[in-house]
């Protein structure tokens, strides 16, 4: 997309401001079936659950399917595309983010009821070498929020802290190294947690573990 690229409108739509949203949607949906586009690949959480859970409430027809990255990621372990050999030996604990979890996609009756990205992040841990994951006790569709989403850093930062901190505290409970999740707000707003408390407990991107992996 290069020099054509545009936010998702995710911003825009947490602030409230609908009508400005709308048109970010019916451009990008507009520019991507006019490219032919058939599969739009997407990293941020955020953006994720706008592509997949909102612009279809837009009601513009999308030709395209929304995968994120970890979609992706997955399949090519799983096809031996992809070869993680170094050991990493590391006892971690993983963080669902809310955007790719619990409220990734319309809610319907049932066990597994969001749909959210619980099993793909905890299949690429199962399969780096030396890595054991140890999960917290409020994990997948019950996962603690980060506290820094809908704007609540920046409005109430306060609350963000301190809803950061109770969760780096569950996750230090597990005896888990290390906490790994995907998401660049819930990174930040649980890296400082780690920091204020000092515990020594480390974070890393998902990602980040699967290239110090190959």
């Amino acid at each position: 997309l290069g020099e054509n690229e545009r936010c998702c409108g995710n911003p825009s739509l947490r602030m409230g401001d609908k009508d400005q949203f709308t048109a970010f949607a019916k451009d990008n949906i507009k520019m991507f079936n006019d490219m032919g586009i058939e599969r739009l690949v997407t990293i941020c959480p955020f953006c994720y659950s706008t592509f997949k859970r909102e612009y279809p409430e837009v009601g513009d027809k999308m030709n395209f399917e929304v995968v994120h990255i970890l979609d992706i990621v997955d399949q090519l372990i799983k096809d031996g595309k992809l070869k993680l050999t170094k050991p990493l030996n590391l006892n971690v604990t993983y963080h669902d983010p809310c955007h790719t979890g619990r409220i990734s996609g319309p809610g319907v009756c049932g066990s597994d009821h969001f749909a959210g990205k619980y099993q793909e992040p905890r299949s690429i841990i199962s399969n780096l070498p030396g890595v054991q994951l140890v999960e917290m006790v409020r994990n997948k569709d019950d996962s603690w929020c980060c506290g820094a989403g809908s704007w609540m850093r920046n409005g109430y930062l306060d609350m963000a802290q301190w809803t950061a901190d109770q969760r780096i505290q569950e996750a230090k409970s597990t005896g888990a190294e290390a906490l790994v999740t995907y998401c660049p707000h819930c990174e930040e707003n649980l890296g400082e947690a780690i920091q204020r408390q000092g515990n020594g407990m480390k974070i890393y991107d998902l990602l980040d573990l699967v290239l110090k992996a190959l």
